[in-house]
C-alpha cells in the first residue's frame, strides 16, 4: 500500500456542522473547482487565487489540517489537494466539475440554517464584491453566480425590494446588487459580524464601510446642526424686517427657496401666535387688551383670532 506523500482530512466536508466547513463550502462553491485528472484519475479540489490572497490559502490548509504545498506565481496562487473522498462528498454538496453553470443552493438537511450566513460569506468572498464611490460616499454589495444560487441569497437575506440582474444571453449568470449605505451595510453585518473565518482584504473592506457609515452620521449631523443655526439665523432676519430677497443675498442662495422658506415661516409664526391668544382666552383671560398686554399682538389680530371662537 502506497504512503500518501501530503496529508489531509479527508472526511471535513462529510457533515457541514461547523462555521469553518460552512464557510468553506460557499468559498469553494464560488472560487473552487473539482475534477478528475485525466492521466492518473486522480480526484482533485483545486482552489486558485490572486497572490495578494495567499493567506487565504494558508488559513484553508490549516482549517483541513493539510500540508499540501501552496504553489506561489507572480501574480497567483494555488493549492490541489488529492481525495477521493473530499471529491465526493463535495459533489454530494453540489459542488460538480462544471459548478459555474450548473450549481445549487444547498438545503438546509446539508447546511443548518445556523451556519447558512457561514456559507453566503465563503461564496460572498469568493465571488461577491464591495463597491464604493468615494466622491459620494456611497457604498454597495454584489453578488454572482447562477440564478438558483443569487434567488437562495436573496431568500436568505429576506430583502423584499432587491431582484436579481440577469445578464443578456447568458442563462446560466445572474447578478444581485444591493445599494444604499443603510441596506448595504445591513447585508455586510449579517455576513461578517462576530464571524472569525473571512476573507482578509473583504473584512478590510467591511471594516471600511462601517467607518464610512460612521462619517456620514458625522456628515448628516454636522449639517443638520449648520442648517437649524441658519435657520435660527433667517428667522432672526425676518423677525427684523429684512425681506426674502435681502436674506437670499446674505446666504448666497437662490430667492426662490428662500420665499419658501418665509412662507412656511410665516405660516408656522401665525397658526404659533393664535395658539397663543386662544391659550390665554381659554384660560380666563378673555379682555383683549389684557392680551394684547401679554402677547405684545395688535388688538385687531387679536380680535380676528377670538371672532373664530364666538
Amino acid at each position: 500500500m502506497n504512503k500518501r506523500k501530503y496529508r489531509v482530512n479527508d472526511s471535513f466536508f462529510e457533515t457541514i456542522d461547523t462555521e469553518e466547513k460552512a464557510y468553506w463550502l460557499g468559498f469553494i462553491s464560488a472560487d473552487g473547482c473539482v475534477y478528475i485528472k485525466k492521466n492518473s484519475g486522480s480526484r482533485i479540489l483545486e482552489i486558485s487565487l490572486n497572490i495578494k490572497d495567499v493567506n487565504h490559502l494558508v488559513k484553508f490548509n490549516k482549517c483541513l489540517d493539510s500540508n499540501y504545498p501552496i504553489i506561489q506565481n507572480t501574480n497567483s496562487c494555488r493549492v490541489s489537494i488529492v481525495s477521493r473522498k473530499i471529491f465526493q462528498d463535495l459533489l454530494k454538496l453540489g459542488v460538480t466539475e462544471r459548478k459555474s453553470k450548473t450549481l445549487i443552493p444547498p438545503t438546509e438537511q446539508l447546511i443548518p440554517p445556523n451556519l447558512m450566513f457561514h456559507y453566503i460569506r465563503g461564496y460572498f468572498d469568493g465571488d461577491g464584491g464591495f463597491t464604493t464611490h468615494d466622491k459620494y460616499l456611497t457604498y454597495a454589495v454584489n453578488f454572482c453566480g447562477t440564478p438558483q444560487v443569487c434567488e437562495f441569497i436573496l431568500s436568505q437575506l429576506n430583502k423584499q425590494n432587491l431582484r436579481l440582474i440577469n445578464k443578456k444571453d447568458v442563462e446560466s449568470f445572474a447578478q444581485i446588487r444591493i445599494k444604499g449605505n443603510k441596506q448595504s451595510l445591513d447585508v455586510a453585518n449579517k455576513l461578517y459580524n462576530n464571524a472569525t473565518i473571512y476573507l482578509d482584504r473583504k473584512f478590510k473592506q467591511y471594516q471600511d464601510l462601517i467607518l464610512l457609515n460612521e462619517i456620514n452620521q458625522c456628515i448628516d449631523e454636522i449639517n443638520k446642526l449648520e442648517f437649524k443655526i441658519k435657520s435660527l439665523h433667517m428667522v432672526e432676519m425676518l423677525r427684523k424686517g429684512y425681506t426674502g430677497k435681502d436674506i437670499a443675498k446674505h446666504f448666497d442662495c437662490g430667492e426662490a427657496n428662500i420665499t419658501r422658506y418665509v412662507k412656511k415661516y410665516r405660516t408656522a409664526l401665525s397658526k404659533d401666535k393664535e395658539k397663543q391668544v386662544l391659550g390665554l382666552f381659554h384660560d380666563g383671560i378673555t379682555n383683549k387688551s389684557e392680551i394684547h398686554r401679554i402677547t405684545g399682538f395688535s388688538r385687531d389680530y387679536i380680535r380676528k383670532v377670538l371672532n373664530k371662537v364666538n
